[in-house]
């Protein structure tokens, strides 16, 4: 209860997931700080499957991103499909989003395909074809998936339908960085990630700077996202800066 009263605490989406944040003036999340010069701040993370990307905020700007899926030497013939968005703000009934539908595969053939982040039984995939995987999902907000297995990338084009969005996009470009489509009104989003042969690490710890702080109160914090969809948020240290 102390803990929770001075906000030492974290969210995740479940996950039993290990993330500390400090700073270098003993500072640690929840903490308020007044400083002259802003502190280098450290973080460590133990998840629960690889990680992916550990991204470092001031209040809702990212400042600083740590893309591991990237740093990984070799690309695999895998590719992460990957949707999200929610109908409004409020409860699930509001928020849900129907994303039903398929993906086509042009120039090359499916050799296989996995769930990915689905989270009710009722939801996951409903087809596989050499060419076509089908699927029922909804999302709230959250992340659903399919993980494509493909002869190869150097010819290949997707086709992915559903209501809230239709894509058409070339796959033999596709690199070490997530290609994202986003609409507005309501939020959407479909990212396409070439896995690396070899997934990153379940841990990692480093350190980030905020290159311009401005002045005044502001709320520093971390997000830590996962292969497998799950994410962590830490309480923020809030820092006001310019006054000793």
């Amino acid at each position: 209860w102390d803990a929770l009263r001075a906000r030492r605490c974290y969210a995740t989406t479940g996950e039993r997931i290990v993330l500390r944040l400090s700073a270098a003036d003993g500072a640690r999340m929840g903490d308020e700080i007044r400083v002259r010069k802003l502190p280098h701040f450290t973080m460590s993370v133990a998840g629960t499957a690889p990680l992916e990307c550990i991204d470092f905020f001031r209040d809702d700007l990212r400042i600083a991103s740590h893309d591991l899926m990237a740093e990984q030497s070799d690309l695999s013939n895998r590719v992460r499909v990957a949707w999200c968005g929610s109908g409004g703000q409020g409860n699930f009934r509001v928020a849900r989003m129907h994303w039903d539908g398929l993906l086509r595969i042009d120039g090359a053939r499916v050799l296989g395909a996995e769930p990915w982040a689905f989270d009710t039984p009722d939801e996951g995939l409903r087809g596989l074809q050499p060419q076509q995987v089908a699927w029922r999902s909804i999302t709230a907000g959250d992340w659903d998936g399919v993980v494509l297995e493909l002869d190869q990338l150097d010819r290949a084009g997707l086709t992915f339908v559903t209501e809230p969005m239709t894509v058409q996009t070339p796959l033999h470009d596709l690199g070490r960085q997530p290609r994202l489509f986003e609409a507005s009104a309501p939020m959407r989003r479909l990212e396409l990630r070439r896995l690396p042969q070899q997934m990153p690490a379940l841990d990692w710890s480093g350190g980030f700077d905020d290159p311009d702080p401005p002045a005044g109160a502001h709320a520093y914090w971390v997000r830590v996202r996962q292969s497998d969809g799950a994410f962590a948020w830490s309480t923020p240290i809030f820092t006001t800066l310019g006054m000793g």
